[in-house]
């Protein structure tokens, strides 16, 4: 009887697995990689699994909630969702390009994703989000 416990333990831990790597295969992720320089430099490269977004947002502090700031979100709240959705659905191009004699930072949509993309002599940093997700957390928030 020990030994079936052990297989259908095993085989409910294999399947355990296999549908983490599904939900890891099909969710949306948004990436950050962030480079820097000098002699304490680093390197880090990061997935952001973007579906647990909105739910991440229901944990946001009370006392960060009383921000004044935080506030301000909220009230322009439907408007942002609305800037968000219109940038989502419209054509791919550069938002933002501010370049100056050392640095550069653009900003643009690409597909569905906003990317953005920094340039500095101390750092470089690029990020990419999907827009779906981050309109959901913003309408959840």
């Amino acid at each position: 009887m020990k030994r079936r416990g052990f297989v259908t333990g095993t085989v409910l831990g294999l399947a355990l697995a296999a549908g983490f790597c599904l939900a890891a295969f099909v969710s949306d992720f948004g990436w950050v990689d962030v480079q820097t320089t000098g002699e304490d430099a680093i390197h880090i490269t990061l997935p952001l699994p973007m579906d647990l977004l909105p739910l991440a947002c229901c944990f946001v502090p009370e006392e960060a909630k009383q921000d004044p700031d935080f506030q301000e979100f909220l009230n322009q709240r439907e408007g942002i969702v609305k800037a968000l959705a219109a940038l989502k659905d419209g054509p791919d191009g550069c938002l933002v390009k501010v370049q100056s004699p050392e640095e550069h930072v653009e900003i643009s949509k690409i597909g569905g994703r906003l990317s953005i993309s920094v340039d500095a002599p101390d750092a470089r940093v690029r990020l990419s989000l999907p827009l779906g997700p981050v309109i959901r957390a913003v309408q959840v928030i």
